[in-house]
């Protein structure tokens, strides 16, 4: 097969389902779709209207984690929140036709879909800064509620406004594109997800075979490997890994 004709979304995918209201679909080409319906009911049972309507524009309908360890939240207006592994969010505001986006600096930018312009505004977000003494760990709080914690062992913790937890960790050679990194996004209700890329690994349109040289080695999941060094895990409520 031409590799330019490869198309990441064609192919098989596979659904779980659990008792918890938990789906869980894993697409063709590794994003990991998932959605919790005893969360969606929860909030259709608060007796508070006003509480309701304010849940219901930041509740989630779905959530997708892409093999680059992306976050895309689906609201229940079809909207859309999404959390980059630099910090960066953006949120879409169909009704108004603007894409909002503060990058990992603070600064926000609106793009409005329908006059295709942006403006960024003048002022960016304040970040409060703080070094812990005994881990030597910087801890940073952003104006929008962004907490994200550098760790002197080449860990990095964000938590963003709903409690969203991105963990990367960096292992192996520290020179520049040779590490492993190791993405961890966690959120309660849903299956935790991690995204393992390891450059050295990274294989260009090769398939290992069942009685190829490499088959035999053996070690590190050799048979998973893909072709771009990118493995994609769901941590299911069974405590099955996929």
């Amino acid at each position: 097969m031409n590799p330019e004709d490869y198309n990441p979304n064609v192919g098989s995918s596979i659904t779980f389902t659990f008792n918890e209201g938990l789906i869980v679909n894993i697409k063709p080409n590794g994003d990991i779709e998932q959605q919790n319906l005893n969360l969606m009911k929860e909030t259709k049972n608060k007796s508070s209207v006003i509480e309701e309507e304010n849940l219901s524009v930041e509740e989630d309908v779905s959530r997708l984690v892409t093999r680059n360890g992306v976050t895309v939240r689906t609201m229940k207006d079809d909207n859309k929140i999404i959390y980059f592994t630099d910090g960066t969010i953006t949120k879409t505001d169909h009704r108004r036709g603007i894409w909002r986006t503060t990058n990992s600096k603070g600064i926000v930018r609106e793009r409005n879909l329908r006059t295709q312009t942006f403006t960024d505004l003048r002022q960016r977000l304040k970040t409060v800064t703080k070094v812990d003494p005994e881990t030597s760990a910087v801890v940073e709080i952003r104006e929008d509620g962004l907490l994200k914690i550098t760790y002197a062992d080449r860990k990095t913790l964000f938590v963003f406004p709903d409690n969203t937890y991105l963990l990367i960790t960096k292992s192996g050679p520290a020179e520049e594109g040779s590490a492993v990194t190791t993405t961890l996004v966690k959120k309660e209700g849903f299956a935790p997800v991690r995204i393992i890329s390891d450059p050295v690994k990274a294989r260009a349109n090769t398939i290992i075979g069942l009685g190829g040289t490499d088959a035999l080695m053996g070690k590190d999941n050799i048979m998973e490997r893909s072709n771009g060094g990118v493995i994609s895990e769901v941590l299911l409520p069974d405590r099955t890994i996929v």
